[in-house]
């Protein structure tokens, strides 16, 4: 995950990221996450569109946590590999994934469970980080 985030945050040369930072085009959260090298994936993720804000940022990772919480406390994380994997899939899509379209920045997610294939692959990043389930990216 870190190193496509990397890939996608730092495909444009430094000099041309730092200037359309710069523009007036992004929210001070944005340029806030975005600059600071320390910030997490959730953070990365969130700070995409004009509604972005540190209050929401919290308020999705509040719920992301109870997510986690809700599977570790379930059962599920005894189960073999394949059947934990078939029901954690089926439990993001209840819970976050409602409707699939094109075009659609992360944090559609959490606000109308809009999505498509690289905000959920991401969503499925975050979670299985969390709950120290290894995973490989393919393409």
């Amino acid at each position: 995950m870190k190193y496509l985030l990397f890939v996608a945050f730092f495909a444009l040369p430094l000099p041309r990221l730092l200037s359309q930072l710069e523009s007036n085009d992004h929210s001070d959260y944005e340029r806030e996450i975005l600059l600071n090298k320390d910030a997490t994936h959730l953070e990365l993720l969130m700070a995409i569109g004009s509604g972005a804000s540190k209050e929401r940022t919290l308020a999705v990772k509040q719920e992301l946590d109870a997510f986690i919480s809700e599977v570790k406390s379930s059962g599920i994380m005894r189960l073999s590999k394949v059947k934990l994997m078939k029901e954690l899939h089926r439990k993001v899509h209840s819970r976050f994934l409602n409707r699939y379209q094109y075009v659609c920045p992360f944090p559609q997610i959490f606000e109308s469970g809009k999505y498509n294939c690289v905000s959920a692959t991401a969503l499925f990043a975050l979670i299985l980080e969390e709950l120290n389930i290894p995973y490989s990216k393919l393409k």
